[in-house]
């Protein structure tokens, strides 16, 4: 199943482009904030979908990423980054000193 999956988000990723499915990425983000900022107000369920449509694209954003080297390791090197600087925090707040 993950495999059709796969095969249907890769379709829509090139079907969008990766300017068009970043663009799209933004919007449900957004989508996703008030829905999610709103379930502590009203206690609706939609932010789970909107969650979803995020974690799609999120999806698409990867598999377009394989079709640019350059950008892709220029995000995996700032997420590297912002992974240890938030190890270091969690350190921090332990009282440990940090080994990264």
């Amino acid at each position: 199943m993950k495999s059709n999956s796969s095969d249907k988000i890769r379709l829509i990723a090139e079907d969008n482009g990766f300017p068009g499915t970043l663009n799209k990425l933004a919007e449900e983000c957004a989508e996703y904030t008030a829905a999610r900022l709103q379930y502590h107000e009203r206690k609706t369920d939609n932010w789970k979908e909107e969650l979803m449509d995020v974690w799609i694209l999120m999806q698409q954003v990867e598999i377009l990423l394989s079709g640019e080297p350059i950008l892709e390791a220029q995000l995996m090197e700032l997420a590297g980054r912002k992974i240890a600087r938030q190890i270091r925090r969690i350190k921090e707040r332990e009282g440990k000193i940090p080994d990264l």
